[in-house]
């Protein structure tokens, strides 16, 4: 749906809902057919599943009428059947009843009609009666709607508690089904995080998320970049939300309504200290019969939530800044009377909302809170409340790391030049990060480094660590290795810098292709990372996170990697954090295009280009530049030259000092787009370039896939040695067939390569087992062996087929499988499928002696004997080779 109409759910297709309705319209039009009672709360879908069952068994040939109840009708006699009625109707209720009952059947040539009747929970009476009727005596078939937690008539209870209908309960959409209907709605795709807080908000409801869309598109906070939708500025109140939830509110008792305001501004409440606030339990119960409440036991006493997110948008735009003071210094003060301290974060919140001036310390403990999961903006106003209220350096060094996470390089100098940083040592690395990374001044971030590694012996060791990540990122992979492990292997080095040790030491031995390494050292820094940090989520965690990624990703467990992949994206998406989610949605791209899905892995790496411009990280630059990389490859797979040609050119732009770890791949990008051009032995050439680089800077696992990269462009000859010779310092299950297709390609060992495609194909890398065996075939092809070109055509075309359209040079060659004319094809293929001559002939109407003579002829052309040699032409065998997961 194009971005400037309603965005109405009514509309658009139905999503999620599949098996329900196949479900209701087997019941409703099957043999022995029955009525359906659909249940739900309002807006979840029940109108719509109702209407595509009338639709459906409109098509099966059945009549059909449509029944809507409402407010207006619900006092009137027949008001909601009205234009079933007979023209003159009597006053004699029955007579109605079954004069309409034969309205419905005549038309059809007596066969049952399905009525549906939405809404009928506000059915009157006599209409309520009618549709009891019609279930009843099966003169129709009645698919009713029911607002879940409101008085039902009781002929339409009795409909399912007797057994007349089947009672369908319609939930909320699940989270991916919610995310599929917004890009419905919008037409295009919607990133991660916009699809979590869509349905966070929605809660999978219908209705709301369309209004949610509406709103977002009307306010221009829902925007599209580079293709991608997000949600760009704060969630304002939906209009025509407010006013369904604002009624509702206004409906109720002011002890409720200020019940409720006080949630909404406090979310989750202890239900002690909304009675320390004066609230009458009564209240509460009265809020959660409504609906708008709900209250859960917790470890702690009994929690009291909202019942839905949009109560509380709602309550908020509904309620002036002096009474939102109010609220919060009532619930700051209910939380003072407890003495417990509570949820430092929340409470020092309502503090500052309120108007009551709370101890620095308690700011400062709620903003590391705050920064913890990852909410920047509250962390900074915290830290900013505790320095302007006085706090000490402690809340100066905190304010100063929320700024450099937030990405503003200048306040965040400021504040920590004045600092003491004999006080502070700790610092010194987070202002040379910043230095570095954000203001791009590596020289005066050397220079803290120094003047911090002169202040003593206890200095030295986090300055060495700082300075190992450093080199890393810059791609000094051997510097860097040597510092880390000097840190890593002595006994006294404190558990924070041995951390960074061992995660420096996990990236570096990954780029050196030393994985089994690389894992090892990751796995130990997830370990005492989650002893420092008490098991919850950290910085240093998700970079480990992102180690063992790289580390699996390069010894060719891909199925590990995505499972490290989708925890990850799970986390950042959870916390609502840009950078992280950028980064997680690129290693999904990266994954996608490995296992030969290029459509897929576009898709999440656009998405990441425009996540990681969500937020000014200091990471940001990387992040896009990784992304970029890949996507310039993706896009060229599906024949997009010049957008594979801007996505080379952003990741050349993005070029910093501190990037140059990832020189070489962005070198290899541009050799795609070369290649994408015709000017494949350019290609060739500027990624030996990028592969002499990667070996000039100890990258030898990089240097191994760049050398594989010439092989993939049809030049196996120029690298074989070299790869042979990689293969031997490169641990993994991937190394060793990536050296044999080189060795194979060079020899034009055609049998070989066919191996090599099987065993790429068993890992996962469907995409390079198909460009294996597209040159198998052109091998056998030159070596005058028809067959061995037609079976390893055949089985390049199926991995292929499984790589949503990728297109590259190896798989640019492949021809017919054989020289044989269509008729010959088209029976050879049959054959192999299993089907005898006479079946066969019956199929393609010809005699069987013109098959049994095609056949012979296409044994000759093929140089095979019989027909059982065809099934490996036509119909490969991959062994246990499944196409490799979404």
């Amino acid at each position: 749906m194009p971005p400037d109409t309603d965005a109405d759910p009514s509309v658009a297709p139905l999503v999620g809902r599949a098996e329900d309705l196949a479900r209701l319209v087997r019941t409703v039009t099957g043999p022995h057919p029955r009525s359906a009672v659909l249940c739900g709360e309002e807006g979840v879908g029940t109108t719509r599943l109702a209407r595509e069952v009338l639709a459906a068994a409109g098509d099966l040939g059945r009549g059909r009428a449509w029944v809507a109840a409402t407010r207006a009708t619900a006092t009137i006699p027949f008001g909601a059947v009205v234009h079933l009625l007979p023209t003159a109707p009597t006053a004699d209720r029955g007579q109605v009843v079954h004069a309409v009952a034969r309205s419905l059947t005549s038309d059809v040539d007596g066969r049952r009609s399905v009525v549906g009747v939405d809404e009928a929970h506000l059915l009157d009476d006599a209409s309520a009666a009618l549709v009891h009727h019609l279930a009843v005596t099966g003169t129709a078939v009645v698919v009713a709607t029911v607002r879940a937690g409101v008085p039902v008539p009781a002929p339409v209870t009795a409909l399912w508690k007797d057994g007349l209908a089947d009672r369908v309960d319609v939930l909320p959409l699940a989270p991916e089904d919610t995310a599929v209907l917004a890009e419905e709605l919008l037409g295009a795709p919607v990133d991660g995080l916009t699809q979590r807080r869509l349905w966070r908000l929605s809660r999978g409801n219908a209705l709301y998320l369309g209004e949610l869309v509406r709103s977002g598109l009307a306010t221009g906070t829902l925007v599209r970049r580079d293709g991608v939708w997000c949600w760009a500025g704060p969630v304002t109140a939906v209009p025509r939300l407010v006013e369904v939830l604002a009624h509702r509110l206004g409906d109720q008792p002011a002890g409720v309504r200020d019940l409720v305001d006080l949630v909404a501004f406090g979310e989750p409440v202890d239900l002690a200290l909304l009675e320390r606030a004066g609230v009458d339990a009564d209240a509460v119960e009265a809020a959660e019969r409504e609906g708008l409440l709900r209250t859960e036991v917790s470890a702690g006493g009994i929690d009291v939530r909202l019942a839905h997110p949009l109560v509380s948008t709602v309550a908020r735009a509904r309620s002036p800044v002096l009474h939102r003071t109010r609220v919060c210094r009532r619930l700051a003060l209910a939380a003072d009377a407890g003495g417990d301290g509570g949820d430092a974060l929340r409470t020092a919140v309502w503090h500052l909302d309120g108007g009551v001036a709370p101890d620095p310390q308690v700011l400062v403990a709620a903003a590391r809170q705050a920064l913890a999961v990852l909410d920047l903006p509250l962390a900074a106003r915290l830290a900013r409340a505790a320095v302007d209220g006085g706090g000490d350096g402690e809340a100066a060094a905190v304010l100063a790391t929320v700024l450099v996470h937030g990405g503003d390089g200048d306040e965040a100098e400021a504040v920590l030049a004045r600092l003491d940083g004999a006080a502070f040592p700790d610092l010194a690395e987070l202002r040379a990060w910043n230095l570095a990374f954000a203001l791009g001044r590596p020289a005066d971030a050397e220079r803290i480094l120094g003047e911090a590694a002169a202040r003593g012996p206890g200095a030295a060791d986090p300055v060495t660590a700082a300075r190992a990540h450093f080199r890393t990122l810059a791609g000094d992979v051997g510097e860097a290795g040597s510092l880390a492990c000097g840190l890593a292997e002595r006994s006294g080095t404190p558990p924070p810098v041995r951390l960074r040790a061992l995660l420096t030491l996990c990236q570096v031995q990954g780029v050196q292709g030393r994985y089994a390494d690389a894992v090892r050292a990751g796995e130990e820094a997830w370990a005492l990372a989650g002893r420092l940090d008490g098991g919850g989520w950290s910085l240093a965690r998700d970079e480990v996170r992102g180690g063992l990624v790289a580390a699996h990703v390069g010894a060719g467990r891909l199925d590990a990697a995505q499972r490290l992949v989708e925890d990850g994206q799970e986390a950042a998406t959870a916390a609502g954090w840009p950078s992280g989610a950028a980064m997680w949605t690129a290693w999904r791209g990266e994954l996608a295009l490995l296992r030969g899905h290029p459509r897929s892995s576009l898709r999440c790496l656009r998405e990441a280009v425009v996540l990681a411009a969500q937020e000014a990280h200091p990471y940001r630059d990387w992040v896009t530049r990784i992304a970029a990389t890949s996507r310039a490859q993706a896009a060229v797979l599906l024949g997009r030259v010049e957008e594979a040609a801007t996505a080379a050119a952003l990741a050349q732009h993005l070029g910093r000092p501190w990037t140059g770890l990832l020189d070489a791949r962005v070198t290899a990008a541009a050799a795609w787009v070369e290649a994408a051009r015709g000017e494949v032995g350019a290609a060739v050439d500027t990624t030996q370039r990028a592969a002499d680089h990667a070996a000039a800077h100890g990258q030898t696992g990089w240097e191994l896939l760049l050398r594989h990269q010439v092989v993939r462009f049809g030049a196996a000859e120029r690298v074989a040695d070299r790869l042979a010779d990689l293969g031997a310092q490169v641990d993994g299950a991937l190394a060793p067939w990536l050296v044999a297709h080189a060795r194979a390609g060079a020899r034009h060992d055609a049998a070989a390569l066919e191996e090599v495609a099987r065993g790429l194909a068993a890992s996962g890398a469907g995409l390079l087992a198909a460009e294996a065996a597209a040159h198998a075939a052109v091998a056998h092809r030159a070596q005058g062996r028809p067959a061995g070109a037609a079976r390893a055509t055949a089985t390049a075309r199926l991995l292929a087929g499984r790589c949503e359209g990728a297109r590259t040079p190896a798989l640019a060659g492949l021809t017919e499988p054989s020289t044989l004319t269509r008729r010959e094809n088209e029976i050879a293929r049959l054959a192999a499928a299993g089907l005898t001559n006479r079946r066969i002939a019956e199929t393609l109407v010809i005699s069987v002696r013109t098959v049994d003579n095609t056949l012979h002829q296409a044994y000759a052309k093929l140089g095979v004997t019989g027909r059982a040699d065809l099934r490996p032409l036509f119909r490969p065998d991959l062994g246990d080779a499944e196409p490799p997961a979404e």
